[in-house]
Parts: structure tokens; C-alpha cells; sequence
């Protein structure tokens, strides 16, 4: 099908079925599911080769994001931050949270899914190597999962090689909590969206953030540390590699909101469908 726009000095064509007939013009634009083609009809031959850069009459576009997602909000962040924290102190592990957003309420709710954080014993003491956890099929009417808060315990808060292999074709925030120690901690916050990371500035992300809260027994059971004795066998083990989110399976939820306390998730639905 030709394009109807008659100022443009080529013509471009759409491809909207395989059997399209090729058109006679001596030279037009083609663009198909997969791309721009320049193609040229000559004495000698007729060809199609992907274009390098369109029509003479387009101008540029970037690649962008303007987010929209509700602030996060204070109480939500300091525990997600005191969770990360007790992990951290305690066992020197990683550890993960999940962020869903409840349509009916309008609200954030923080999911602790069940998770094994692996740590490296050294003699100087432990190092962070990963988390695998369990991401929930089951949610409460009207849940969905629209991101995810990880930690990197002492070190910076940065999207790191792992987790950007990972969270590629994961859309929704990814926010990463690093400096553990610290108060307040280091925060970098990315959205992903079509396989694109963006980089978000927090402070349109958080409704802010004070001093990290108390976390419940119940979510710190959610936490199982795996403790490994070499490098070689922490690779040769993992299924995918080390130091990644792995997301599998069917896991119980506890919910960390605004009480400071966790509170299993009775109500389950079907649903469809985090490290350094």
C-alpha cells in the first residue's frame, strides 16, 4: 500500500501483506515489520536493502520516557530500606522486594516474596553473590506487579551488568538500594520499558524518604541464606549464571505496608503475568 503523502519526493510503500506486488518505481521507500528498506527498480536489476536513514523530509526522533507512575511513598520506602538492612547486617546478603500496585485502592503494597540469598564466606567476611526468588502467580484481585526494589548491600547503588542482562525484558520500575550502611542509603531508580532502560530521577519516583523502619520476624523468614563455599561452584550451580534475580515458580507473599508489620496475603487471584 502506497503512502498518502503527496510532498514527499520518494514514495513509500507499507508492506502490509506478504503478497504485496512490487511496486515500478525507479526508486521508493518500503517499510515493513522489520524495518526501512531502500529499494530501486533499474535496467539491470531490482533490489531492497535496509536504509541506514529515512525519507529526506523526516526529521529525528529520541528515544524517550516521561513517567507517570505514582510516588512511592515515605513508610513504604523506609521499610522496604529496614528490610534490606537487617538482611545485610545480619548475613551480608542481597535481598529483594516486590512492588505492586493495587487498581482498586490506588496504592503501592511491598511483597516479600520467598527467597534464597547466596553469600561468598571469606576470612575478612561475606560477600554478596545474588538473589533467586520465587515470583507469585497468585495476587489479590486488582494486584499487579509493576516493579521491583533490590539491594546491593554495601556497595553502590547502580544498575549493574547482571542486572540490566535481567531486567531487560522486565518492564516497570527496577530500583536499586545501595550504601547500606549509610543513612540515608544511595537510591538509582531505572524503568524499563520495550526492552529500553531509562534512568529515573528519584525525587519524581519517592514521595521521600526519612530514616529506615523496623521490619517484621515474618518478612526476615521469608529469607533463606545459602552460604557457598567457592566461586566455581556457585556459577557451575546457578542456572543461569550467578549474581542474578531468578524469577520461577509459585511463592507465598507477605505484605509490608503502612502498619510496620507484615501481614500474609489471604486473598489470592490468578494473575499474569530483581543484584549485581
Amino acid at each position: 500500500m502506497k503512502f498518502p503523502e503527496p510532498d514527499l519526493a520518494d514514495p513509500i510503500y507499507l508492506k502490509r501483506h506478504g503478497d504485496m506486488p512490487w511496486p515500478k518505481d525507479k526508486f521508493f521507500y518500503l517499510l515493513a515489520a522489520n524495518g526501512l528498506f531502500i529499494c530501486r527498480n533499474q535496467p539491470f536489476f531490482s533490489s531492497c536493502v535496509p536504509a541506514r536513514k529515512g525519507p529526506a523530509e523526516f526529521v529525528n526522533q529520541h528515544a524517550f520516557l516521561t513517567s507517570r507512575y505514582p510516588k512511592i511513598p515515605q513508610p513504604l520506602m523506609e521499610q522496604a530500606v529496614g528490610f534490606f538492612a537487617e538482611v545485610g547486617e545480619k548475613h551480608g546478603a542481597e535481598a529483594a522486594l516486590l512492588l505492586a500496585w493495587d487498581t482498586y485502592q490506588e496504592r503501592y503494597h511491598l511483597l516479600v516474596p520467598k527467597q534464597r540469598c547466596s553469600v561468598y564466606r571469606l576470612y575478612q567476611g561475606t560477600y554478596p553473590l545474588g538473589v533467586h526468588y520465587e515470583l507469585p502467580t497468585r495476587l489479590s484481585d486488582g494486584w499487579s506487579i509493576v516493579g521491583d526494589i533490590h539491594s546491593h548491600v554495601n556497595g553502590a547503588a547502580y544498575a549493574s551488568y547482571t542486572d540490566k542482562r535481567d531486567e531487560r525484558y522486565q518492564p516497570g520500575l527496577h530500583i536499586v538500594v545501595g550504601r547500606i550502611h549509610q543513612e540515608p542509603p544511595e537510591f538509582h531508580v531505572d524503568a524499563i520499558v520495550d526492552g529500553m532502560r531509562f534512568m529515573i530521577d528519584q525525587t519524581l519516583v519517592f514521595q521521600g524518604y526519612l530514616h529506615r523502619a523496623r521490619t517484621s520476624q515474618k518478612c526476615l523468614d521469608q529469607v533463606e541464606i545459602v552460604q557457598v563455599s567457592s566461586f566455581q561452584g556457585y556459577w557451575h550451580n546457578s542456572n543461569r549464571g550467578g549474581g542474578y534475580l531468578e524469577i520461577a515458580g509459585k511463592g507465598d507473599v507477605y505484605t509490608c505496608d503502612d502498619s510496620s508489620d507484615c501481614e500474609r496475603n489471604s486473598q489470592s487471584q490468578s494473575r499474569r503475568g530483581v543484584d549485581e
